[in-house]
């Protein structure tokens, strides 16, 4: 897997973030309009919260995305990897909690991207953890800069 090694900055990511929501404004708003729609279908709102998240992988791309796109039954088909990968990140963190604090903070910034690829690049839950913490190794600076033990991580 080749890697695309762009220095993150807390500003970058706030204007890139600004610039694509904007863009899919009324998209997103739609999508999530839809979304609270199907909370009292659970089957449903399932692949409806997988398309949700999907659609962050869509905008980042560059793509237009339409509000009925959370609806696409491909997002259905992963719902055995992401109830089992949340369950681990979910316990994990939970674990790391219990060490005050700062572990499960650690640990969730790690695991952060393991959804994104387990969606985007098809990884099972395990490999999407590993390679999600080796991604995120070291790079855990700009997640901290709006706290005040963010020298410990740099």
């Amino acid at each position: 897997m080749e890697a695309i090694h762009r220095e993150l900055t807390v500003q970058g990511i706030i204007t890139e973030g600004v610039k694509l929501g904007l863009k899919n404004f009324f998209s997103l708003i739609g999508a999530y309009i839809l979304w609270i729609l199907t909370i009292w279908i659970p089957y449903i709102n399932v692949g409806t919260t997988i398309g949700l998240i999907s659609i962050v992988l869509s905008m980042s791309k560059g793509k237009v995305i339409s509000p009925t796109e959370i609806f696409d039954s491909r997002y259905r088909r992963y719902m055995g990897e992401f109830f089992l990968l949340m369950s681990f990140v979910y316990i994990g963190v939970i674990f790391g909690l219990l060490f005050v604090v700062i572990p499960g903070i650690v640990i969730g910034l790690a695991w952060s991207q393991a959804i994104y690829l387990l969606l985007d690049k098809g990884m099972g839950p395990m490999e999407a953890l590993k390679m999600s913490n080796k991604i995120t190794y070291g790079k855990n600076g700009p997640s901290f800069s709006g706290f005040s033990f963010s020298p410990l991580f740099c």
